[in-house]
């Protein structure tokens, strides 16, 4: 058992990745949280992971200094990126797949020849470590951020700085870029995570909440979400446009360290320095949870889980399911005979919603990643 330092969902959204301290990646079935391969050959944690766009290949980075690129369907090393002179802390697939780009504890950001495995260019700029690197949708930009406590945003072929973005009190954990380009979000050790106009490096929202250092951040495919995580050992949803949290993630026994959407959005990865990675199922709306569990099991509802899960009231606008187990110790059950105390015989949709929230979220299939097959 090792803490889970990195995540990636493939792109079919049928695999997942995970990197951990004990010096391996791991590819996971994402439908049985089974792993299906090792890869072998690091010499140190594996800090940083990517699927490249096309799912065939996978990027990780490591405290041993080195990258290496890999087959994803066999699991074999088909490349190793030398050439940093401190652990690889980040690592990026170019939309396109024909490059790769990393960031290190030596300062600097490198691109890569994703065939090759050589080094196209290095990128200087930030006076510490390069903590976290992104590319653009379209590749044109190169996102960086250091523990100076800054992000730039770069022309990916000059290399050229074309917007900054200062005011985090704190190291820079992770950045990321929306899929529309417009919008940068960045996750620090002062304890928040910003929103940032890309065009004009402005902040644009303050993501206030977490009482830990944000580790991870992402953005929902649709870029109206986004997702961060903390040293308390908690995930949060946020809506873009307000600003707000509309959901907490809790059930990770230690810090949060990675986060990603799957493809379609419908689900969240998460993994944590607890040796698991989670996966949660999100729902946009109470209405689409209830479509997706009417077979549920229902019970009735008391007054003060009716009041906590704001029903009879305009439902949250997000909302994600909690855990994968029954609900038989989460109070009184809907008894038969219709003599239950809290609400009357007939389930109604509002029950079957607290059902599903009680029944259907978050274990990744109960498995301990990195851990060999559960």
């Amino acid at each position: 058992m090792a803490p889970v330092k990195a995540v990636a969902f493939a792109p079919d959204g049928t695999r997942i990745l995970t990197g951990s301290s004990d010096n391996t990646a791991r590819l996971w079935d994402a439908a049985t949280g089974r792993a299906v391969a090792t890869l072998t050959g690091h010499a140190a944690s594996v800090l940083a992971v990517a699927f490249s766009p096309d799912g065939t290949r996978v990027l990780t980075g490591s405290k041993d200094n080195t990258a290496r690129l890999w087959d994803a369907v066999t699991g074999r090393a088909v490349a190793t990126l030398t050439g940093h002179a401190a652990p690889v802390l980040a690592v990026a697939f170019s939309p396109d797949g024909t490059r790769v780009l990393t960031g290190s504890g030596d300062n600097t950001v490198r691109l890569w020849d994703a065939v090759t495995g050589k080094t196209v260019a290095t990128v200087g700029g930030h006076p510490t470590d390069a903590m976290a690197v992104a590319f653009s949708r379209d590749g044109m930009r190169v996102l960086t951020g250091s523990a100076d406590g800054t992000a730039r945003l770069g022309d990916a072929v000059t290399g050229k700085t074309v917007a900054a973005f200062c005011g985090h009190t704190g190291w820079f954990q992770a950045v990321t870029i929306s899929a529309d380009g417009t919008r940068v979000l960045t996750g620090s050790d002062d304890k928040t995570a910003r929103l940032w106009d890309a065009a004009t490096g402005k902040l644009v929202a303050t993501l206030a909440g977490h009482t830990g250092s944000v580790w991870a951040v992402a953005f929902s495919p649709d870029s109206t979400r986004v997702l961060t995580s903390s040293n308390e050992g908690t995930a949060r949803l946020w809506d873009v446009a307000t600003g707000k949290t509309v959901a907490t993630l809790a059930g990770h026994t230690d810090r949060v360290t990675a986060v990603a959407f799957s493809p379609d959005g419908t689900r969240v990865l998460t993994g944590s320095d607890d040796n698991t990675a989670r996966l949660w199922r999100v729902f946009r709306s109470s209405q689409a949870l209830i479509d997706t569990v009417k077979t549920t099991v229902p019970r009735c509802l008391t007054p003060a889980q009716r009041e906590a899960f704001h029903l009879g009231t305009p439902p949250p606008r997000w909302c994600y399911e909690r855990n994968l187990w029954p609900f038989a110790d989460h109070g009184q059950p809907y008894t038969e005979g219709g003599n239950s105390p809290y609400g009357p015989p007939a389930p109604t949709w509002d029950e079957k919603l607290l059902a599903a929230w009680d029944r259907l979220g978050s274990w990744f299939g109960g498995a301990a990643a990195n851990q060999g097959n559960q």
